[in-house]
């Protein structure tokens, strides 16, 4: 039953967009990851930055949050 509560959203964005929305989310917490795709190839690969630290947030009942998260680690 624990899994039913897990959701991951995958947001694909040109490295000169640095903001996204997401709509219509439940109150709770939330993770934030990011990876810069550095060869283009869709998946964490040598080369590629990736944020290092665990960004998280609580969206509350009707709320609105902004989460910033940096991409400070090379892949080996």
């Amino acid at each position: 039953m624990a899994n039913f509560k897990t959701r991951s959203r995958y947001v694909i964005l040109t490295s000169n967009d640095n903001s996204y929305t997401f709509n219509y989310m439940h109150p709770g917490t939330y993770y934030v990851y990011a990876l810069y795709d550095n060869d283009g190839n869709n998946t964490f690969s040598s080369g590629d930055w990736i944020s290092s630290a665990n960004t998280t947030f609580s969206l509350q009942d009707k709320g609105v949050i902004n989460a910033t998260t940096q991409i400070n680690f090379v892949m080996p």
